[in-house]
Order: structure tokens, then C-alpha cells, then sequence
């Protein structure tokens, strides 16, 4: 899917394809990377529900729902988002009132992306069964371009499972369909919450974003909270009651919640606590816990003492946050988005964040990024030249001692550079990328210090 919008903040237009597992913004400051990257947040914040008039294309017995048939309804279903986000700009970002007036939204997705879509809804239903004699079969079909489903007895069903060679067209066709009793309503309902799935892809990725404010969520959160209370009550019981509080945006009013619910967050566990477990062993030196006053807290490694997490290295500070999601909050693929993973860290922990964040999009995450580190951009460039598949390459991941889960692909990555008002594509290959704004600086720096050394060596 493809996400663009103009007149926003310093943004002129900026287009940025939300289908890659790992988007990369960078550019110089004040180009509208946070702009772009909240603006993202909002349009997935909101979630709605799957078109009926697609729910109603659904009928018993044999049926073809292809990317043509459906793509009507996701480019409504778009359309009618990035209308609501519109409208919201100014709560998305905290502003005045008709700060956004003149900003525009929109959201597409190419037919190639709803195939895509299709074939992962499909992938995984070769046959289930309801329990009353009849099941259904799904697959998605090359020639057409279609998810299929057909209802076929369960005896049927046991046969496939032993068979997992995939079917022609005219296999298909050939399909003992079953005539349905009552049973049959159930298993097309089945369908229609599988076909849910594709609109929860495109439109519905449960977001998470993590701010560069993030830094003084797990500090300040309770005492955000009260003053801002306090402030509400104030104005309420005012005489002039059309006073206005100023609005803190979407990003930092929903790190600040979920601080303050980490007590509750903490009970529970995922299955991507390796990944928590990573950060703290790798970076942090150390454990991350949250207290039963809710305050999050900080063990280091090599002196057991438990912490306050205000106490700790500024790394603790910028990563807590990320740890206790990956520990506590994490479903295989949500949408990250992450201001600046390399705040606070020193070069040896961009180059690790780099590794971890691949990693992660490696294990289900779909993962956007602003950044200015030439550390994490270079390691990704590294993640890339060693994803080839040759024998070489493999041995110089283990020479080199990269892990093996945080290799890229250039079909994984997209880099954008922001600049002059707009984003611009940066080309990805096996040979990684280059940002001109960063490799321009990195050229003047190498030529000033050969000034410097050619002058002092005179």
C-alpha cells in the first residue's frame, strides 16, 4: 500500500510504500520524517470493520474471490480512512484548529499488493473442517489470480491432508463439491473471517509507535497524567468555559497511556520475549522490570542493585520501552514505528539496534524507521550485501559473526530521503543503498581531516 500526502507540515508531497517489512525515512532535520511517520500512525490507529457489500460477494458452494473482484473495496475502504484522518490531523498532531487545513491524505493499494495478500490468506488452509461431515478447501490460483474456496466432505478433507501437492485450474474444476445443509453457513462464515484478514493487512495493522519523547514516557507519565487533570478540573469549574487545553499528539498521549497501564501490561507475556531478552543482553547490560507501583525499573548485570529507570544510562531510558513491548505486548504483525532507534546509543549499539530491528521484521514485524545514523544505515547496507544466497556470502556471516535471522533482501527494505518538501525513492539492490545527504557529509569531513593532516604535517 501506498501512502502519500501533501501540504503537510514542511511536506510539500511525500509518497512512501507501506508494503516493505522495513521502511527506512532519513534525510536532513526538519524535512517532515516525524510529520510523514505520525501521519502514518493516525491512519492505522483507527480500526474499521470489513465492507459489507464484499461480505454479501460471499455465497455457499464453489466460489473465486480474486484481487479484481475485491480491489473496489479496499480502494473505498481507503479512501474513507485517509477522509477520517483528514479531518483528524489537527488531534493527530496536538495542533490549532485548522492547522492542517490545506493537507491532503490518501492511501492506494496496486493490485499486486491485494494478490499478495490473497496468496497469504490462502497459503495456510489447504482444508478444515467444521465437524458435521462437510469442511472446506481454500488455495489461491497463479492463472487466475484468486483465493478459491470450495465445500467438500470432510472424508474428503482427511484425504487432502495426506496429499499437499498443489492443484491445477482444471484439478479445481473437477473438485467434488458438496450440495450444503446447514453446516455449509458455517464454513462460508469461516471464509469470511479469513477473508477479514486481507482488509486487517491493508487497512487494520495493529500500530505502535515509539516517539523520541519515549525517553520520558516511563518517568514523567503519572505526573503528565495529574497535572493534566488538574488543569482539566480547573478549566471546567472556570467561568469561561470555552478555555482550551492544548492537546499533546496521538504519539505522546498514547505512550503516555500506555505507561501508565504497564502494571496491568506486565502480566502478561508473548512469544517474542527472546527478542526482550536480546536487547538487554546485547545493549542494555541488564534487566527491565516494572514495579507493582508501576514504575519501571532497571538491574544491571554486574551489580544486581535494582534501579529506578530515571537512575539509569540514557540507554535504558531510550530502550526500556521497546524491551517491555517485546516482552509483554507483541502479536506477530503489528506495524512499528520507531523516532530515531539510535537516541542515546553509542556507535557499537546503532550497529546492534540495526541487527535487532531486522531481526524483528525477520520474525513477523513490519517496522518503519527515521533515522540520522550513518552506523544503523551502513549496518543495514551490511544485512543486505550478506543476504545473497551464495556459499561465500554465508561463510562471511559466520566469519564475521552477523546472525544468520538479520539478513535482508532488497525486496524487504525501502529508504526514502527526505528533502526540499518532498520523499524521495532511494534505490535498494544487493548492493545495499546510499543516502547522498549522509555519504556528502561523511566525503567533507574525510577531506577536512586530510586539510588538517596535510597542514600539520607541513
Amino acid at each position: 500500500m501506498r501512502f502519500r500526502v501533501e501540504n503537510l507540515g514542511p511536506l510539500r508531497e511525500a509518497e512512501v510504500d507501506l508494503g516493505k517489512r522495513l521502511i527506512v525515512l532519513t534525510g536532513p532535520n526538519n524535512t517532515g520524517k516525524t510529520y510523514f511517520a505520525t501521519a502514518v500512525y493516525g491512519f492505522f490507529r483507527s480500526r474499521s470493520s470489513v465492507s459489507a457489500g464484499l461480505e454479501a460477494g460471499m455465497v455457499r458452494g464453489r466460489l473465486g474471490v480474486g484481487a479484481e473482484e475485491i480491489r473496489p473495496f479496499v480502494a473505498d475502504a481507503l479512501l474513507e480512512r485517509a477522509r477520517l484522518l483528514e479531518t483528524q490531523l489537527d488531534q493527530c498532531f496536538g495542533a490549532s484548529d485548522k492547522t492542517f487545513a490545506a493537507a491532503h491524505v490518501a492511501a492506494n493499494a496496486a493490485i499486486e499488493d491485494i494478490r499478495k495478500a490473497l496468496m497469504a490468506l490462502s497459503a495456510e488452509s489447504w482444508g478444515r473442517t467444521t465437524g458435521a461431515g462437510v469442511g472446506y478447501v481454500r488455495r489461491f490460483s497463479p492463472r487466475s489470480g484468486t483465493v478459491q474456496l470450495a465445500i467438500v466432505s470432510e472424508s474428503f478433507v482427511r484425504d487432502l491432508r495426506q496429499d499437499k501437492a498443489p492443484w491445477s485450474d482444471d484439478d479445481w474444476a473437477r473438485l467434488p463439491v458438496e450440495e450444503g445443509d446447514g453446516s455449509t453457513d458455517a464454513i462460508v462464515a469461516s471464509a469470511q473471517r479469513a477473508l477479514r484478514g486481507l482488509f486487517d493487512d491493508l487497512l487494520n495493522r495493529r500500530s505502535r509507535i515509539f516517539p523520541a519523547e519515549r525517553v520520558a514516557m516511563s518517568l514523567f507519565a503519572r505526573e503528565i497524567a495529574a497535572a493534566r487533570t488538574q488543569l482539566a478540573d480547573a478549566l471546567l469549574n472556570a467561568p469561561d468555559t470555552a478555555a482550551s487545553v492544548q492537546r499533546l499528539a496521538w504519539p505522546v498521549s498514547d505512550a503516555v497511556l500506555n505507561a501508565l497501564h504497564l502494571p496491568d501490561a506486565a502480566k502478561q507475556s508473548t512469544v517474542f520475549a527472546d527478542l526482550a531478552d536480546s536487547l538487554e543482553r546485547e545493549i542494555l547490560g541488564g534487566s527491565v522490570a516494572v514495579s507493582r507501583h508501576g514504575a519501571a525499573t532497571f538491574t544491571p548485570r554486574e551489580t544486581s542493585a535494582l534501579l529506578d529507570v530515571q537512575q539509569s544510562a540514557s540507554v535504558v531510558k531510550s530502550l526500556s520501552s521497546l524491551v517491555f513491548y517485546f516482552r509483554h505486548q507483541a502479536q506477530k504483525g503489528d506495524f512499528l514505528l520507531i523516532d530515531e532507534p539510535e537516541l542515546n546509543l553509542h556507535p557499537d549499539n546503532q550497529r546492534k539496534v540495526a541487527r535487532f530491528l531486522a531481526q524483528a521484521v525477520n520474525r513477523g514485524f513490519r517496522i518503519l524507521i527515521s533515522t540520522h545514523s550513518d552506523y544503523v544505515l551502513r549496518e543495514l547496507n551490511h544485512l543486505l550485501q550478506l543476504g545473497r544466497a551464495d556459499g561465500r556470502a554465508k561463510t562471511l556471516v559466520r566469519d564475521l559473526g552477523y546472525p544468520e535471522d538479520a539478513l535482508l533482501r532488497p525486496e524487504d527494505i525501502g529508504v526514502y530521503l527526505f528533502q526540499d518538501g518532498t520523499a524521495k525513492d532511494v534505490e535498494v539492490s544487493e548492493e545495499g543503498f546510499e543516502v547522498k545527504t549522509i555519504e556528502d557529509e561523511i566525503a567533507k569531513l574525510n577531506e577536512i581531516q586530510q586539510k588538517i593532516y596535510t597542514l600539520c604535517a607541513a
